[in-house]
C-alpha cells in the first residue's frame, strides 16, 4: 500500500508540473491516464513507477531549469538506469552543458555513491555495471521475435528459464548468444548516435528559421532513446515499455493532440495495450508459444522498430522551421 501510495503521489506531481508549466497540461494528464490504464499492473508496480514521473517532471522543466532536470533524471538513473540516456541526450542539447547538466549530475552520482558506501554498500554499489553481462536473449526481446516465432514450427527452440535472474530466454538456438553480445554494443553506439543527431540538431538552422528549439530536439530525442534502450536490448522486460510514457506525456503536453505527435502517442497507447496482453494475461501461453499470443508479441515488437524508426528519422530531418511539439 505505501509503494502505490508514493507511485500516486509522484504522479500527482507530475501532473501538477505539466498543467503549470505547458500549454496543454491537461491533455498530457489525460494520456497518461489512459497509458498507465493500457499498460497495466507493470506500469505502478515496479520500480520504473517511480522513475517515470521523475522524467516527466524533468522534461516539463528541461528548458528553464535544465540543472535541476540533470539532478531529476540522474536521480532516476539510480533507481534504473534509462533515464541515464536522457542525460546524455540532455548534454547534447544544451547551450553549457558542463555547467548546467554535468555537475548537477556528478553531485548527485557523488551524493548517491556516499550515501551507499556510508550504508555498508562496499563495491556492490557499481556492481549493476556488469549486471547484464551474463544474461542470455529474453525470449520477448524485439531481437528474439524471429526466433520465438520459429518456436511455431521447430521443437528444437523453446523458452528457457534463467533460474539465477528469473527470466526466460531463447533456448536451442546457438546464434542467439553471439547476438545477445553484439546487442551490448549496438545498444551504446544506438545511444551515443541519437546524442549526436540531438547534438546536430540544436545547432542546424533551418530554410524557414532557426529550426527547432532545444526543448523539442530534447523531448524528440529522449523518446528515440528510449526506444534504442528497448529495441537494442537483448532484455525485453514489459515494464521497459513505460519508458516511452514520459517523453510521450510532454510531447502532447506542450503541442497538443493536433501536434504532430498523435500518431505515435497513438501508437505507444497501443503497444502499451499489447504489451499489458503479452504480461500477464497471456505470459504462460506465450512461454509455450500456444495461440495468437506470439504474433502479439511480434506486432508488439515491430510497433517499437516502427516508432524508433520515426523518431530517428524526425531527429535526423532538416528542420523546416516548423515547430515540431507545436
Amino acid at each position: 500500500m505505501a509503494w502505490f501510495a508514493l507511485v500516486a503521489a509522484l504522479n500527482a506531481g507530475g501532473v501538477l508540473v505539466l498543467l503549470r508549466s505547458t500549454r496543454h497540461g491537461r491533455t498530457g494528464a489525460w494520456w497518461w491516464l489512459a497509458a498507465t490504464i493500457a499498460l497495466g499492473p507493470v506500469a505502478l508496480g515496479r520500480l520504473d513507477g517511480v522513475v517515470v514521473p521523475l522524467v516527466v517532471i524533468a522534461l516539463a522543466l528541461a528548458a528553464r531549469r535544465p540543472g535541476v532536470a540533470a539532478a531529476l533524471l540522474t536521480l532516476g538513473a539510480w533507481v534504473k538506469v534509462a533515464p541515464g540516456a536522457i542525460v546524455v541526450t540532455l548534454a547534447a542539447t544544451a547551450r553549457h552543458p558542463w555547467r548546467t547538466v554535468v555537475l548537477p549530475a556528478a553531485g548527485v552520482s557523488l551524493a548517491v555513491i556516499g550515501t551507499a558506501l556510508a550504508a555498508g554498500a562496499g563495491p556492490r554499489v557499481l556492481s549493476f555495471l556488469g549486471a547484464q553481462e551474463s544474461r542470455g536473449l529474453q525470449v520477448e526481446s524485439v531481437a528474439a521475435t524471429p526466433f520465438s516465432l520459429a518456436r511455431w514450427w521447430a521443437p528444437g527452440i523453446w523458452a528457457e528459464l534463467n533460474v539465477e535472474l528469473n527470466t526466460y530466454e531463447i533456448g536451442g538456438a546457438p546464434a542467439t548468444a553471439p547476438i545477445a553480445s553484439v546487442l551490448d554494443a549496438v545498444l551504446v553506439a544506438a545511444v551515443a548516435a541519437i546524442a549526436w543527431l540531438a547534438w546536430r540538431a540544436t545547432r542546424t538552422p533551418g530554410p524557414a528559421g532557426p529550426g527547432r528549439s532545444r526543448a523539442e530536439v530534447l523531448v524528440l530525442a529522449a523518446f528515440a532513446s528510449q526506444l534504442a534502450l528497448i529495441v537494442a536490448n537483448k532484455v525485453g522486460s514489459p515494464q521497459f515499455v513505460s519508458w516511452l510514457l514520459a517523453p510521450v506525456v510532454v510531447a502532447v503536453a506542450a503541442g497538443g493532440w493536433s501536434s504532430p505527435w498523435r500518431l505515435p502517442a497513438t501508437l505507444v497507447l497501443i503497444t502499451a495495450a499489447l504489451t499489458q496482453w503479452l504480461f500477464p494475461w497471456a505470459y504462460t501461453a506465450f512461454l509455450y508459444a500456444q495461440g495468437p499470443i506470439v504474433i502479439v508479441a511480434a506486432l508488439r515488437n515491430a510497433l517499437l522498430v516502427s516508432l524508433l524508426a520515426w523518431a530517428v528519422t524526425s531527429l535526423a530531418r532538416r528542420p523546416a522551421g516548423g515547430p515540431l511539439l507545436r
